[in-house]
């Protein structure tokens, strides 16, 4: 009986054959990124297969909330899924940190299988003080006085990080489109701005840049880019950084400048941005909007009037609602009871040079102050994704401002509840004392400081004229322009027909502009280049040739954003009658010769209700003494059609003057 026991269990055991596991390659996750891998088992004696896993050392991140939790989830008897987001700890504060994971499968009789493979995790610096952060220059930009100073002078560019020696960083800056000499928008008289790498410490730079008259012209507004990347590696982190500069305009310009009004605070208090409100106004109106230029206890106190701005770091207003505007200047992060003195001036620069900057008129007020304390300021605070410099400023008492991709935005915690949808519950570290917890984040980990390419650049792009991507008639969302690129689009349209294009966009994180080219013309003489404005809009109300439309999106100054371009197209109105004014009864205005006559004792005057139609000129005369300055506008919606103006001399017909902007004046 024992024998025969034992020769029983032997040929039982012999009759198990062991499950088998499929190789599995070594593999590399990210930190906050989910990562899977695929294990994948087999048994000859089709058994009933069940699987583990060991991870050494054991990860620090136990929280199954975050995903944070390694799983190995059983989707059929020949497969399991390992997933595992790595959280911010994985790393120990080090670029990567190696595992050893060993899986097995057994088949419930003594029969198994194991492979285990390398599994690294590493930082990018998405989230970690350990990645990559701009600790210099402050804020989103700074202000040049023309009048004090020509030129940036050795404006510091710092990046911070714990986890990479200076050696292991390159930083570099991206120039303006002006200043990118020998490329198309950049002048001939070009000088781009150049930075200098401290060779003790190649964390630091020095930017120095000397604009040319040919690209103050251009524009006062220049946007540099400063990007900062571990060598040999893809991770890197970029910052905007806008020059604004102040010149005065040249004598006998025409128009007036912009009107500021503005009554100071006087105190704020708590953990939130300081809003400045204002009201400023234009005759014309601004392709730029206004901007603050403040200091925080400069030692001795500005001048009252025409104080040098030079350096003062700079925010952009947004429209509120009329001629009202809003400007946050960050907050200072004072310790509660600590208050500080900040000083500031509002700047606005009008457009009424449409082909410069040279007459444009800009207003400066006197300066400001008020008083900046810390403290909790009554619970006020931000939400989700707003940018931050603590976590004071964000949500309730869990709710951190952390870092993302070098920049602080505010998370929701998840400690003890689910993130909403399109969000990840993710391990990060807080800006204000470097300690990790779990916040709600978008799962793309953009809070509006990444620019992702839309679907149009993954191919070919369509960045020129002739590379246009064939668009149908209708709304197209998510459409994005990155780091000064251009959108050209062809849009069918047939002869007789109207078509109108719109591009959507919010105009606080970007000014774009629109242009069309209609079938068979080279030119984009359609063009709407307005400012403070979330629609930019072209129509054409009756297409002369059928054919392609080539519609082009283009940044203001270097700016990135998302849009939704809407096109539409319908019966043209080509048969519909244009209705004459006054002045075209009879003989009408249409020339030289039969120009409406104004007596000298009538200017200045306007006069409204005026119309005028296709292939049609208006002509209006009035006696000039030698020694005058001669000032005449017009007022149009350009959308509906655009109109030019041109002064002539009668005794020769000359043209002494013009304008042919593409605007509403």
């Amino acid at each position: 009986m024992v024998v025969a026991a034992a020769l029983a269990t032997g040929c039982a055991e012999e009759s198990n054959r062991n499950p088998t596991l499929l190789p599995i390659d070594d593999a590399v996750f990210k930190v906050n990124q989910s990562g899977t891998i695929e294990v994948r088992a087999g048994d000859p004696d089709q058994d009933q297969l069940t699987y583990d896993f060991v991870i050494d050392p054991a990860p620090v991140t136990q929280t199954a909330g975050t995903g944070g939790r390694p799983r190995l989830t059983e989707v059929s008897n020949e497969l399991a899924i390992f997933t595992w987001t790595p959280g911010v700890a994985e790393t120990g504060g080090e670029r990567s940190k190696a595992f050893t994971v060993t899986f097995t499968v057994k088949d419930g009789r003594g029969g198994q299988a194991s492979e285990s493979i390398q599994l690294r995790v590493e930082d990018d610096g998405v989230s970690s003080g350990g990645g990559l952060r701009f600790g210099a220059p402050p804020g989103a930009g700074m202000a040049v006085d023309l009048g004090q100073t020509e030129c940036v002078n050795d404006l510091p560019v710092l990046v911070k990080s714990e986890a990479y020696a200076a050696a292991q960083i390159e930083l570099s800056v991206t120039p303006p489109p002006a200043a990118r000499c020998g490329e198309p928008g950049a002048p001939n008289d070009c000088r781009a701005p150049s930075l200098y790498i401290d060779p003790g410490n190649p964390k630091l730079g020095y930017l120095n840049w000397c604009p040319t008259e040919a690209q103050l012209d251009l524009s006062l507004s220049h946007t540099v880019v400063f990007t900062a990347r571990v060598k040999g590696s893809d991770q890197e982190i970029s910052k905007r950084f806008t020059i604004r500069f102040k010149r005065t305009a040249g004598a006998g310009c025409a128009g007036e400048p912009p009107i500021i009004e503005h009554t100071e605070p006087g105190a704020f208090a708590g953990p939130l941005n300081y809003p400045i409100e204002a009201t400023i106004r234009d005759d014309v109106g601004f392709k730029a909007p206004p901007v603050l230029a403040f200091t925080v206890d400069p030692g001795v106190e500005p001048a009252p009037t025409s104080p040098d701005t030079s350096g003062w770091q700079l925010v952009e207003f947004a429209p509120s609602e009329g001629d009202r505007w809003t400007a946050a200047v960050p907050n200072l992060n004072l310790p509660a009871g600590d208050s500080a003195q900040v000083y500031y001036v509002i700047i606005a620069t009008d457009n009424d040079d449409p082909d410069s900057t040279r007459c444009d008129h800009t207003t400066e007020s006197r300066t400001f102050r008020f008083t900046a304390t810390g403290g909790a300021g009554g619970g006020s605070t931000y939400g989700l994704c707003a940018p931050c410099v603590a976590d004071q400023q964000c949500g309730g008492p869990s709710d951190r401002c952390v870092n993302l991709r070098g920049e602080g935005f505010c998370g929701v915690s998840c400690e003890n509840t689910d993130c909403g949808p399109g969000q990840l519950c993710l391990e990060l570290e807080s800006i204000s004392d470097g300690t990790t917890s779990l916040q709600c984040m978008p799962q793309d980990l953009n809070c509006g400081q990444i620019c992702a390419d839309d679907a149009y650049e993954a191919g070919m792009g369509n960045d020129t004229a002739q590379a246009a991507a064939a668009l149908e008639l209708g709304r197209h969302e998510g459409l994005t322009l990155c780091d000064g690129d251009e959108d050209y689009f062809a849009v069918p349209v047939e002869a007789g027909q109207s078509i109108t294009v719109r591009a959507v966009f919010a105009d606080a994180r970007g000014d774009l502009d629109l242009a069309m080219a209609l079938p068979g013309d080279d030119d984009f003489a359609y063009q709407s280049l307005n400012g403070g404005v979330d629609v930019e809009q072209v129509t054409e109300p009756c297409v002369p040739q059928g054919g392609e439309a080539v519609v082009v999106v283009f940044p203001f100054e270097g700016a990135q954003n998302q849009y939704t371009l809407e096109v539409e197209a319908g019966p043209g109105q080509c048969d519909q009658m244009c209705q004459d004014d006054r002045y075209d009864d009879g003989d009408g205005n249409d020339s030289l010769d039969d120009a409406t006559l104004y007596d000298a004792e009538d200017l200045p005057l306007t006069e409204e209700g005026l119309f005028i139609c296709r292939e049609d000129a208006d002509f209006f005369g009035f006696e000039a003494q030698a020694g005058q300055i001669i000032t005449a506008g017009i007022a149009f919606q350009h959308r509906d059609g655009d109109l030019d103006l041109r002064l002539y001399r009668v005794s020769d017909e000359a043209v002494v003057a013009e304008s042919l902007s593409y605007r509403d004046a």
